[in-house]
């Protein structure tokens, strides 16, 4: 139950209050320039100034924040799902009202923390809020942001909101320690919700700051008026004149007081005396104005994931969601260990279940609802799209043969959801994804969140094998297709002529890798594939069956972009002899003359990642390329494509993949004398290999047979994994399969010779 009383804990004590204002007096006004941070403008006389500012015709900051959350704050609630809202510098929490309604109706609200330095607007304030709300617990505590974020409440799913754009009273710098400690405070899948100012016309900023009535003046002329009732100083207002102005280059105002003439200051309470000079300013705030791309690459920094975006009509304030991205998710032990050779495997437990449908969301938070629903090719599907068919899966295969009782979400869902299982009834064509508006991306996240609740119940009972090996499929089919939705999600973002990046965090450029070496293996009768019983793997990877092999040298590294280059400048797009027949025709007909997401940029290239545009690096692997272009490049060096079996017999003498974190672009190869580089965790390896069944193959039964068996035709095999491929995914043989001409997979090339 709600508590009766509306407890106010304090952190910030007066004579804590007073410590600080003298140490930011010593420190802050000995400087050159001299400067006093904006937490001294806050006092009550600076509240009530301050409440007034955000009257003003000038100053549109919360009328537009106050837009944005009357519009979207139901949707911030569905994304959110927040039980704890904690709101720092919560003033008079009135902007509050939208969100705590928004996740009142979403039914998750339980408690609301207002976070603030001054303890009598706060304790009104949280007064107030216990009596209108009265089925959440209220609660108030006095602090400093930049000192008490340790003290933050740790209950329920929280979520902070950081409002009126305060964090542009920040420094770049202050900026970065804040979210960095706000990313250490906050578990992962927490959120984060920040009001930003964005840059816009210059004199509309400044008269904003610097309101024809003045109250803007009275209230940065407030800081000396309290140095001077608290420390004894004799500060004469009448000798200062407020200044605002607009650095262009930081893209932020700067506001101070500027000294009339020169003359000296006694803070008797510190035994101090401040010289200033005719001009000299004391800079008493700055706000900093925001660009999407600046502050999403500012949260990643930290540790966040931008979760959502939004403005008010005329696009002067954006309100921003973000979440406390998880450390890279393990392997499942359940998908990497070695099954007994008993009957009963393990078994799948929720933390498992969790971890998966946890890094399909972390993939898709970067996202808009917009980003989340275009389709660019028939064999690009929408994020959002994913996200609701692996959901699918589980409802389909596993909820409702297998839960008793079960009934499905939506009828309708399991028409839109279905991929291309015939046996379970008709689908929406594929071609036509990209034209579902409705359901939106927050009906997608309810359908997930429901299913998975039913998911947990059902973990939860003792499971026979056949139901627990359904749900381990399932949880490799979603790593499928989160690799899947970045493949798609970079052909969106890259054919927009804007080229946005999906994360703006750029690796390293690469080192030149060396020249390539071989590595060679002596043939013979050898063994590919795999027995089922050993550990998990797809039915196309087995039985385990004998293949012979002729002698053969495996490339120790993937061909480069430097090396690809050398290719182009021979002609090697213009030369029908280096071509397949069809690999010719396909690239009459599409005009080709470089890898997908090249484009020449004078005499140089550049190419599109999801870090966004970039110079081509000659030292990073080639990717993008279609099987025609890496059989035509294998010719033009007088070599050939591996055979899947030789890939499989040579990578079988290296270390296991290990499960590293997904990267956006594969890396330079790194220098180990000796061993084969860039197996796994660069690109997929394009093989000779058609994509066949292995001798004694038997599809499973029933329509989850449809999984791999029907597409084995006119497509070709590729080894390894990328480095978009989820940790723990990749292992000895996996077979990934793509039509000869597909290039958006993130494939390469590795080269053979005898």
């Amino acid at each position: 139950m709600p508590s009766s009383s509306a407890p106010v804990t304090v952190h910030l004590t007066d004579a804590d209050a007073a410590a600080s204002l003298a140490a930011d007096v010593r420190s802050g006004l000995a400087a050159s320039p001299k400067r006093l941070p904006p937490r001294w403008l806050y006092d009550p006389r600076g509240c009530a100034l301050f409440e007034q500012i955000t009257e003003l015709p000038e100053y549109y900051l919360t009328r537009a924040e106050r837009a944005v959350l009357a519009i979207h704050a139901p949707e911030i609630a569905a994304r959110s799902g927040a039980s704890t809202l904690i709101e720092l510098g919560s003033g008079t929490s009135d902007k509050t009202v939208a969100l705590l309604d928004a996740l009142g109706d979403a039914g998750t609200l339980r408690r609301f923390v207002a976070f603030d330095v001054a303890e009598p607007t706060l304790s009104a304030a949280v007064s107030a809020l216990t009596e209108a709300y009265p089925a959440i617990e209220v609660s108030g505590v006095v602090g400093d942001f930049s000192v008490h974020l340790d003290r933050l409440p740790d209950v329920g799913d929280r979520l902070v909101a950081f409002l009126g754009s305060t964090i542009g009273n920040l420094t770049v710098e202050e900026r970065a320690r804040f979210l960095t400690t706000m990313a250490e405070r906050l578990r992962p899948g927490e959120g984060l919700l920040l009001g930003i100012d964005l840059v816009k016309d210059p004199a509309r900023l400044i008269a904003a700051y610097d309101d024809a009535a003045g109250v803007t003046a009275e209230f940065e002329m407030n800081a000396l008026e309290v140095i001077n009732a608290s420390l004894g100083a004799d500060f004469e207002l009448a000798r200062f004149d407020y200044v605002a102005r607009w650095d262009s280059s930081a893209e932020l105002v700067s506001m101070g007081l500027r000294s009339r003439g020169a003359q000296s200051v006694a803070v008797a309470g510190l035994g101090l005396s401040i010289e200033l000079d005719d001009g000299e300013e004391i800079g008493t705030e700055i706000s900093a104005k925001f660009r999407r791309d600046g502050i999403t690459a500012e949260l990643e920094a930290a540790g966040f994931v931008l979760m959502g975006w939004w403005t008010d009509p005329c696009a002067d304030f954006a309100v921003t969601l973000a979440q406390r991205s998880a450390a890279p998710p393990p392997a499942i032990e359940v998908l990497s260990r070695a099954r007994p050779t008993g009957p009963e495997p393990p078994r799948p437990v929720i933390e498992d279940y969790g971890a998966v449908r946890a890094a399909t969301e972390a993939l898709a938070a970067p996202l808009s609802p917009e980003d989340q629903t275009v389709q660019t090719m028939p064999d690009v599907s929408p994020t959002k799209w994913h996200r609701a068919h692996v959901t699918w899966f589980f409802e389909q295969f596993v909820l409702m043969p297998y839960h008793p009782g079960y009934r499905p979400v939506d009828e309708r869902y399991l028409y839109l959801w279905n991929s291309y299982y015939e046996g379970v009834g008709p689908r929406h064509p594929r071609t036509q994804r990209g034209l579902l508006s409705r359901p939106g991306v927050g009906e997608v996240t309810a359908y997930r969140d429901t299913i998975d609740e039913a998911m947990e119940d059902l973990l939860g009972r003792d499971l026979p094998a056949e139901v627990l090996d359904r749900i381990e499929l399932g949880l490799h089919h979603e790593q499928q297709h989160q690799e899947l939705l970045l493949m798609d999600i970079k052909h969106v973002l890259g054919t927009n002529p804007l080229r946005p990046a999906y994360r703006l965090t750029r690796p390293p450029a690469g080192e030149d890798p060396g020249p390539l070496g071989w590595m060679g293996h002596e043939g013979g009768l050898v063994e590919v594939g795999v027995e089922r019983r050993t550990a998990f793997s797809f039915d196309n990877e087995s039985p385990r069956h004998r293949e012979w092999v002729q002698p053969f040298e495996l490339a120790d590294r993937l061909v480069t972009a430097g090396e690809w280059l050398a290719f182009m400048d021979d002609g090697g797009y213009q030369r029908p002899e280096l071509w397949l027949s069809d690999g010719w025709a396909t690239l009459q007909a599409t005009g080709q003359e470089a890898p997908l997401y090249w484009e020449r940029d004078g005499a140089e290239w550049s190419t599109y990642t999801l870090y966004g545009p970039a110079s081509v690096d000659p030292a990073l692997p080639v990717v993008h390329l279609n099987y025609y272009e890496a059989d035509a490049y294998a010719n033009w060096t007088g070599t050939r494509l591996p055979t899947e079996a030789e890939w499989e017999v040579a990578a079988a003498r290296e270390a296991a993949p290990a499960a590293p974190a997904v990267a956006l672009h594969p890396e330079a190869a790194r220098s180990d004398p000796g061993r084969l580089r860039q197996l796994y965790g660069s690109a997929w390896q394009w093989t000779s290999s058609g994509y066949l069944s292995y001798p004694g193959f038997r599809p499973a039964a029933g329509a989850v047979g449809e999984y791999n068996g029907k597409f084995m035709v006119g497509q070709h095999v590729l080894r390894g994994s990328a480095a978009i491929t989820p940790p723990g995914h990749a292992r000895l043989s996996y077979r990934n399969f793509f039509p000869p001409a597909a290039r958006w997979a993130m494939t390469g090339v590795r080269l053979v010779r005898v």
